[in-house]
């Protein structure tokens, strides 16, 4: 019985133990990784658009929040400011 107990407990402190290693050999990934990071798609705007309207086929307006409007005239393919 007390050797069941030796086992189990050295179960637990070997899945501790690399538990352990595990987040801290991911920890310099995460630290470092925010200083990488740039927005991917800048064009037309960063904002965020609340109403998108097309007065034709090809011309539409979009407006979205810190007073953003945009134009396309080519069925969305690309926006102007």
């Amino acid at each position: 019985m007390n050797s069941n107990f030796i086992r189990f407990k050295n179960i637990n402190s070997i899945t501790f133990i690399i538990i352990i290693i595990l987040l801290l050999n991911s920890l310099p990934d995460v630290s470092f990784s925010q200083s990488t990071w740039f927005w991917q798609q800048p064009v037309p705007t960063g904002n965020q658009f609340n109403s998108v309207k097309f007065v034709n086929l090809n011309t539409g307006f979009a407006a979205g929040t810190v007073g953003t409007i945009i134009k396309t005239t080519n069925s969305g393919v690309n926006w102007y400011h």
